[in-house]
């Protein structure tokens, strides 16, 4: 996986939704800020250096450990969703894999990356996704972002979204890739 940041840049509300969590979810706030120092977030559509999103996040990660990184990946994955909502990628009774296919595109309107990196659909089923990071994400994190974004269908079961990797860059692979499945209510 190429990761480099050179040029890359996204929007500040995501970089937003990682300092307000981590606010909400009581933990202090110095060492984040610190990162931050500098970067203005009044303005969510200001786009952001991705390298210190991605120091934000693995801050989170190091500092906070794995479940609160996950939780700034739902928070995340809220402020994607209903920015494709927003502006009519998806409806709001979208299923998973339009969700999914809305994803891919949020991320190359929402990430300014001169190599177009984001995320790549590879396989569906009515039940299942396996979705292919290609960006320098926080990995761990997305396991809440593409929970978040499942769950957002109003025909997901609820609390039958789950989420592995099939391949992880860290174990050598070339990208993270990750298998999202679910349960219908009807």
């Amino acid at each position: 996986m190429d990761n480099s940041t050179e040029n890359v840049t996204l929007l500040a509300g995501y970089v937003s939704d990682v300092i307000d969590t981590v606010k909400e979810l009581g933990h202090a706030t110095e060492g984040l800020e610190a990162i931050l120092a500098g970067f203005p977030l009044e303005n969510p559509y200001k786009q952001i250096p991705m390298e210190i999103y991605n120091n934000a996040c693995n801050w989170v990660e190091n500092e906070l450990g794995e479940k609160n990184v996950i939780e700034v990946g739902k928070k995340i994955g809220a402020r994607a969703y209903d920015i494709l909502v927003d502006n009519h990628i998806i409806t709001p009774d979208a299923n998973v894999i339009e969700i999914m296919e809305g994803i891919e595109i949020a991320a190359s309107t929402t990430i300014q990356d001169p190599k177009e990196r984001g995320w790549e659909l590879l396989t569906q089923t009515e039940t299942s996704i396996v979705m292919r990071r290609t960006q320098t994400f926080n990995s761990r994190l997305q396991f809440g972002l593409l929970e978040r974004l499942a769950e957002r269908c109003p025909t997901v079961e609820k609390d039958s979204v789950s989420i592995k990797y099939l391949q992880e860059v860290v174990k050598g692979a070339d990208f993270d890739e990750y298998e999202v499945t679910w349960k219908y209510t009807i």
